[in-house]
């Protein structure tokens, strides 16, 4: 259940379940106080009018006996004189909690319970005048006064005197139980919800925070449960995906900083064996050693070649760093693809046939083929991969092939050489940086391990695609495919 719709619901529970459950206590409390009140006042019409008005139910109660009173006081006074009848009157009324009192000429002559003087007083005094009853809050009691007249004139009143202490004892215990049942509600209500809306709050925030420590901490494998429907299970899932992120990149960095390291021993140990020529070389020619034109044009030969060696090296490691960060600038432009690969192969011949290596070029496209690219990008690719094919030939009648083929959209480059091949256990990872596959051969060859890489990554920004074929002991072909470019671009270009 999402956050919001808890909320809602709680304050909706908060409002109406305490106002309910209050309501179904006080019909209990109300019940149980309705049949004390019937057994306290010996009635059976009591009902819960009684709580609004209980002076006009205590009236209700003495009806039927106040207008007895009023009916002698009007037709039969007389019967007033009759004390045997207002005892029966009297004992009628005793359990409902009232009695009467007689009063002539201001004398009273009956009291049908035992008070005191102050209180008949009270009783006895004159009522407002118009009004046939009253009540005296002080001592809780309602009284009814009916006047009659004596058969000797004289002036009498005969006053039905109602005690209420008793039921507004039960009303007030009413109150103070429906209060106390509220209050408990109410806490009650209040805790669960409270407890509830925590679970559903503190709970995911502690999880949360456990998680965050775990991160602060360096740990990215722990796991967060993301199951659930709420705004806390859709934070669990960014998070989650935060952390992986995280754990992604760091594993990334962990590696690229290992590559790099590896990438700089072999660089350094590439770099250190023409340095260790080169002095070599320098202090044959400062000790006297080469004593012939003949010799030292030798040593300075080779001297410049394991300085070109180490201009490569330097090379390879400034690209690297460019193409690591993805900053290398291309100059995209329209290429003749025959046009194009013909002068790269004519450089190529050149440091072959310094090798006495075999350079075979079959070009199957039509003159008006073209291809987006950027010329010096695309050449790196083919120094390196002919480089490659060039550092670990072990054959002296080196052959290394070029092939273009085209079909309606796409242009197919292969370049073949018949070295040594590549295991079937190095294949798939030649692309990858720094990977330089048997290392006791590669230290020996020299190389940073990233030329392929390099490769792979500008023939990927070209749009294009590489891969390899080898077979040991038979050689290495590298294949690329590039998309055409169009001839309504041609034209579009042109003009």
């Amino acid at each position: 259940m999402k956050l919001s719709t808890k909320l809602k619901l709680s304050f909706g529970i908060m409002i109406f379940l305490p106002l309910i459950l209050f309501f179904a206590v006080l019909a209990i409390i109300s019940s149980a106080k309705l049949k004390q009140i019937e057994a306290t006042y010996d009635s059976e019409h009591v009902g819960y009018e009684t709580f609004m008005n209980p002076i006009q139910f205590i009236s209700k109660m003495c009806e039927e006996e106040f207008a007895e009173i009023k009916g002698y006081a009007d037709g039969n006074p007389e019967k007033f004189d009759d004390v045997k009848y207002l005892e029966e009157l009297n004992s009628r009324l005793r359990g409902r909690k009232a009695y009467l009192l007689a009063e002539k000429n201001k004398e009273i002559y009956f009291r049908g319970k035992d008070i005191p003087e102050d209180l008949a007083y009270r009783i006895t005094a004159p009522v407002d005048e118009g009004k046939s009853s009253g009540y005296i809050p002080g001592d809780k009691i309602l009284v009814n006064q009916v006047e009659f007249e004596g058969s000797d004139g004289s002036e009498g009143r005969i006053y039905l005197v109602i005690d209420l202490d008793a039921l507004l004892s039960h009303i007030k215990h009413m109150a103070v139980d429906s209060g106390i049942a509220m209050v408990v509600i109410i806490i009650v209500t209040s805790s669960v919800i409270i407890t509830w809306l925590y679970r559903s709050i503190v709970k995911p925030i502690n999880k949360l925070r456990l998680a965050t420590d775990n991160i602060k901490n360096g740990n990215l494998e722990f796991e967060i449960d993301t199951t659930g429907k709420n705004e806390f299970s859709e934070l669990f899932r960014d998070f989650d995906e935060m952390r992986c992120r995280l754990r992604d990149n760091v594993n990334e960095k962990l590696k690229s900083d290992a590559n790099s390291r590896e990438m700089i021993s072999n660089i350094s140990h590439d770099l250190k064996t023409p340095i260790t020529a080169i002095k070599g070389y320098v202090e044959g020619i400062r000790d006297g050693v080469a004593t012939t034109d003949e010799k030292r044009e030798k040593y300075i030969r080779t001297i410049y070649n394991k300085a070109c060696e180490m201009d490569r090296l330097i090379d390879e490691l400034t690209f690297y760093s460019r193409i690591d960060s993805d900053k290398i600038i291309y100059n995209f432009q329209k290429l003749n693809v025959m046009d194009y690969f013909a002068d790269c192969v004519n450089d190529i011949k050149l440091e072959l046939d310094e090798l006495n290596y075999t350079l075979e070029y079959d070009n199957r496209v039509s003159s008006d083929t073209w291809v987006i690219g950027d010329a010096e990008q695309l050449k790196r690719v083919i120094n390196n991969i002919v480089g490659n094919s060039i550092k670990y030939m072990n054959k002296k009648d080196g052959v290394i092939s070029f092939v273009i083929n085209e079909d309606e959209n796409k242009v197919y480059f292969e370049i073949k050489d018949n070295g040594p091949g590549i295991s079937s256990n190095n294949l798939p990872y030649i692309f990858d940086r720094f990977y330089r596959g048997d290392m006791s051969r590669n230290s020996k060859k020299g190389g940073s391990g990233i030329g392929l890489s390099i490769v792979k990554k500008i023939i990927s920004d070209h749009d294009g695609e590489v891969s390899a074929e080898s077979v040991e002991g038979e050689g290495t072909t590298i294949k690329i495919v590039m998309k055409k470019e169009k001839k309504s671009y041609e034209k579009s270009f042109d003009n």
